[in-house]
C-alpha cells in the first residue's frame, strides 16, 4: 500500500481514492487507513484524519502512531505550532475542556498531559501547571522529546526543584 503514497509529483487524489476503494472492500486494513490518514494529513486535512485514527485505535487500541497522531489532533487544537494561531486565544476552560475530551479517549497520554501543563502556563496558574508537567514526565520518563518540553515549561514556571529532579 505504501506504493500509493504520491511522491513529489505523484496525484493525491488518485492515491485517496485508491485507498477508499481498498478500504470499502477490507474496512479493517490498517496500513490503508494509516496511509489514507498521512494523506489527510500532508494536505492539510487533519481533522479530516482524526476519524481514521479513532478507527485504526478500534481496530489496535495499542497502535502507538494511531495514539500519537490522536493526541495530537486535540493538543494542535489548544497549542497550534504556526505562531498567532486563532486557537492560542480560546478561552482556558474551552482549551482544558479539549483537552479532557482527548484525555477521555486517551487516558494518560503524555502529549495531553503535557499540553494540558502548557494551557496552565498561559494561564497563569503555575502550580497547577508543574503538578501537569511533572505528571507528564512520570508517565513517560524514557521519552526524550517530553522530558525536554518538561523542562522548557517548568522553567517558565521557576521549577527548579522539578528541573534538578527530572535531571
Amino acid at each position: 500500500i505504501s506504493l500509493l503514497m504520491p511522491d513529489a509529483h505523484g496525484d493525491t487524489q488518485a492515491a485517496i481514492k485508491e485507498l477508499k476503494g481498498i478500504i470499502e472492500i477490507a474496512p479493517d486494513n490498517i496500513q490503508a487507513l494509516t496511509q489514507l490518514a498521512h494523506l489527510y494529513m500532508m494536505n492539510g486535512w487533519r481533522y479530516g484524519a482524526t476519524p481514521l485514527w479513532k478507527k485504526i485505535l478500534e481496530l489496535d487500541p495499542q497502535n502507538k502512531e494511531a495514539r500519537k497522531e490522536l493526541a495530537w489532533s486535540y493538543v494542535e487544537k489548544v497549542l497550534p505550532q504556526k505562531t498567532g494561531y486563532i486557537s492560542r486565544v480560546l478561552p482556558f476552560k474551552e482549551r482544558v475542556k479539549i483537552l479532557e475530551q482527548g484525555l477521555k479517549e486517551l487516558p494518560d497520554h503524555p502529549d495531553l498531559i503535557l499540553a494540558m501543563g502548557i494551557v496552565h502556563i498561559d494561564a497563569h496558574k503555575d502550580a497547577e501547571a508543574k503538578i501537569y508537567l511533572r505528571r507528564a514526565h512520570q508517565i513517560a520518563p524514557q521519552d526524550a522529546q517530553i522530558a525536554a518540553r518538561v523542562l522548557q515549561n517548568l522553567i517558565h514556571v521557576n521549577a527548579d526543584a522539578e528541573i534538578e529532579q527530572i535531571i
